[in-house]
């Protein structure tokens, strides 16, 4: 798993840093610009309260973009997750 400092040292706030591809593969499910960061982070294994460290916000918040990227992708898990992106999550 990767290190907080590291993710922030590489992290900034926007989703330029996507191959074209990728953010097609995260758009098709309308996510949201901070759901698909949110879920960025899920896929490199991070805890929704790292995360919520990571990106400044308060812990309900992030399970509020979790919940709702589970509904958009009609999946219950993150095991789900990592297997309907798991050509970025081998990346």
């Amino acid at each position: 798993m990767r290190s907080r400092g590291l993710y922030e040292e590489n992290h900034n706030g926007n989703l330029h840093h996507l191959t074209r591809r990728d953010l097609h593969m995260f758009r098709k499910y309308k996510l949201s610009n901070r759901e698909i960061e949110v879920c960025k982070l899920l896929l490199q294994g991070f805890t929704m309260r790292q995360i919520a460290a990571i990106l400044s916000l308060a812990y309900p918040t992030v399970n509020t973009y979790c919940t709702s990227i589970y509904r958009k992708l009609n999946i219950n898990s993150r095991t789900e997750l990592l297997l309907v992106f798991k050509e970025y999550a081998l990346k």
